[in-house]
Parts: C-alpha cells; sequence; structure tokens
C-alpha cells in the first residue's frame, strides 16, 4: 500500500448510536500494481447485522464526503421511517 497499515487516514465518521449505525470514510490507498481507476476512498456502512455492512469507494475525497453524506441522510431518512 502507499501508506503503511498503522496510518489509516479517517476523514469523517458518523455514529447512530441509537441505531446501531456507524459510517466512515477514510482513505484505503491502493498497492503500486492497482489500476489507475482504482478507488483510494471506501465509505463503510456497519450496521448490526453482517447484512447491513456495505463499502462504496471513491476517487478523490470530494467525492466520498459528498458520499458520506448522502449515505448518512438516505440511512437517516430510513431510520424514521421504520421508527414511526
Amino acid at each position: 500500500p502507499r501508506f503503511p497499515g498503522r496510518f489509516i487516514l479517517i476523514f469523517r465518521r458518523t455514529l447512530m448510536e441509537d441505531y446501531g449505525v456507524v459510517v466512515t470514510t477514510r482513505f484505503r490507498g491502493v498497492s503500486e500494481r492497482a489500476p489507475k481507476d482504482t478507488p483510494l476512498f471506501v465509505t463503510r456502512v456497519v450496521g448490526k447485522g453482517a447484512d447491513e455492512n456495505k463499502s462504496y469507494g471513491a476517487c478523490t475525497l470530494d467525492e466520498a464526503l459528498e458520499q458520506h453524506e448522502q449515505l448518512v441522510q438516505k440511512l437517516i431518512r430510513a431510520l424514521r421511517a421504520s421508527h414511526r
């Protein structure tokens, strides 16, 4: 990887404690042999069950942060609707 494993750069984390959901956007790095279009950033949504865990890639930090915000807003809408 471009950065050693001990340097995990987290750019944004949203914790939804009441629902048991965490959304984390971080730099994932790539190996030198990876294709040029390999996403450098990953946003991971982790829920209570393994079926709720999903990852989304982005090539730039701006894209990753926008994706993070969209995912958080989508989750908020879905969680509010399910708890009515």
